[in-house]
């Protein structure tokens, strides 16, 4: 690789980062592309160019960049800040697509590379999330109740709540009537 082309390469990427601070996304996209094409080991061109993707929201696309620019960081021993970089963006991905096993791992992989507090932050808040998720999907009110009344039914029988009966009523911690 000749000091003229990385030249030429890093001038690119000076363009690419001036169309991306004024959110001209597709011109931004040709220069980080122009850039990697005139100097294939700077792994940073396709950093940049996922995060234009990211901002475009083609998630899945900025997946795939970030994957290549992992795959061939590593081919070239690239520094582990440029690879934890990219895992972390493939983390926020997958967060904005609302996938939060993969964004987990992925900030996982992301710290195992090199820890960063933002990084640390993000795989906190987004295990804080699923956490509520899992909450929320786990408590339901409706059916908490349908239990209550098929307990209060089979005791007014002599009979007694099932286990499941007594999860189901475990759903809705919210009201306190459903142990009555």
């Amino acid at each position: 690789m000749s000091d003229d082309n990385k030249n030429l390469a890093l001038s690119e990427k000076e363009l690419g980062n001036q169309a991306y601070k004024k959110r001209d996304f597709e011109t931004a996209l040709a220069h980080y592309d122009k850039a990697y094409e005139l100097d294939n080991t700077n792994i940073t061109f396709l950093t940049n160019k996922a995060a234009v993707l990211f901002e475009q929201e083609k998630y899945q696309d900025c997946i795939k960049v970030c994957e290549d620019a992992i795959e061939r960081g590593r081919e070239l021993r690239c520094d582990y800040k440029l690879i934890a970089r990219a895992l972390q963006r493939i983390g926020n991905a997958y967060a904005k697509l609302d996938d939060l096993d993969n964004a987990i791992k992925y900030y996982g992989k992301s710290l195992t590379e090199h820890r960063t507090p933002e990084t640390l932050q993000k795989l906190r808040d987004t295990e804080k999330l699923k956490k509520e998720k899992e909450k929320a999907a786990y408590y339901n009110p409706e059916l908490a109740d349908k239990a209550r009344e098929e307990g209060n039914t089979l005791f007014k029988e002599g009979k007694w709540y099932t286990q499941s009966q007594k999860d189901e009523v475990k759903k809705n911690l919210v009201n306190p009537f459903v142990f009555l």
